[in-house]
């Protein structure tokens, strides 16, 4: 099974999906789940991995790398020879963006000869966890329409970090079909789309006294590092208490290049390859510790700008992060928490 997704984050379309696959075992795999397949066209997909292969490659056989509008997407997935996949099943999550605006459509096997339009659109296994996140899609309260580009990175990434809860603090949802870790496309200029690119995961513990002043702090648990490479995925994590690392290739249904991909593996997989600490987009948990006081991890999200700007993170040495943690900034967290607690006591 898996988790895709298809929504507006503040006015704007985006595509969301993870990267785990099953056997119908306990064993499992990785591929990507979403696609760009033209700049203005991307494709989320589950279902059995042979159907999503041969419906996308026969979607980009007819139509190239720039032909894509509602109706040729239509013309091509609605035409009987298209669903001639036997026992196989797939769904197709996508947006398309052409002279009459973005439409976001769903598109399955079962259902061959219609194309469903709408938004939001949901799918697999992680279907209700998504759709408890995102919604009827996010939206600004203080703007009429709610639409508000500057915010449709942030809510994606919003979105994909209360996803990657569970990977990095909690029981995993592997069991349940769905997970490892997820990716994002967004639409950035109302013509193209792009994945959110250079994204670290990470968490963070510190720790307080019984006044609340702050003591120390530092970098705990796995971190997760997201790179899109064309439609290949690197996905590093790294697990600094054992110093092991695993590096991983992910590859996408449909036509590409095996030899890109092979090059990408040995690219990254050489043992003096760094680990790619730095990033564009830092999305963590602050988990805050003090004698009688308890609070779930906090999500928190800054950009590569603000980083640096704030002396928040400092990765100019290979292989190395620090975290430089606002002493103001924690205690204020806490001190803002604590008194919720007690209000609602």
């Amino acid at each position: 099974m898996t988790l895709i997704a298809g929504f507006h984050s503040f006015g704007t379309p985006v595509l969301i999906g993870d990267f785990l696959t099953t056997s119908g075992t306990d064993k499992y795999g990785l591929r990507k789940k979403i696609l760009l397949v033209a700049d203005n066209c991307v494709l989320a997909w589950t279902g059995h991995l042979v159907a999503a292969n041969l419906v996308v490659k026969s979607l980009q056989t007819a139509l190239g790398p720039s032909a894509y509008t509602l109706k040729t997407i239509e013309a091509v997935l609605t035409d009987p020879a298209i669903s001639r996949l036997g026992t196989l099943l797939v769904s197709l999550i996508g947006w398309v963006a052409d002279d009459q605006g973005s439409h976001c459509f769903r598109w399955s096997s079962a259902y061959p000869h219609e194309l469903f339009l709408g938004s939001p659109m949901y799918d697999g296994s992680g279907e209700s966890v998504v759709q408890a996140l995102a919604g009827e899609g996010l939206r600004d309260s203080a703007i009429a329409d709610g639409a508000n580009p500057n915010r449709a990175v942030d809510g994606a990434l919003f979105v994909a970090t209360e996803l990657m809860r569970s990977e990095m603090l909690g029981q995993t949802t592997r069991s349940l079909g769905f997970g490892f870790a997820y990716e994002i496309l967004c639409l950035v200029d109302g013509q193209r789309f792009q994945y959110v690119d250079n994204i670290s995961y990470f968490g963070i513990t510190c720790d307080l006294d019984g006044a609340g002043k702050y003591l120390r702090g530092g970098f705990s648990g796995p971190f997760y590092k997201y790179e899109a490479h064309g439609n290949f995925t690197a996905v590093y994590v790294f697990d600094p208490s054992a110093r092991q690392e695993v590096r991983h290739v992910i590859t996408p249904v449909g036509l590409y290049s095996e030899q890109a991909a092979d090059d990408l593996l040995r690219r990254i997989g050489r043992q003096e390859y760094p680990f790619p600490f730095s990033s564009d987009h830092y999305c963590g948990f602050l988990q805050l510790n003090a004698p009688g006081f308890f609070s779930p991890p906090i999500s928190m999200y800054f950009t590569k700008e603000a980083a640096q700007a704030q002396r928040i993170i400092d990765t100019s040495k290979p292989n190395v992060i620090d975290f430089r943690v606002p002493r103001e900034m924690v205690e204020q967290m806490y001190r803002a928490i604590l008194k919720d607690q007690n209000d609602e006591r």
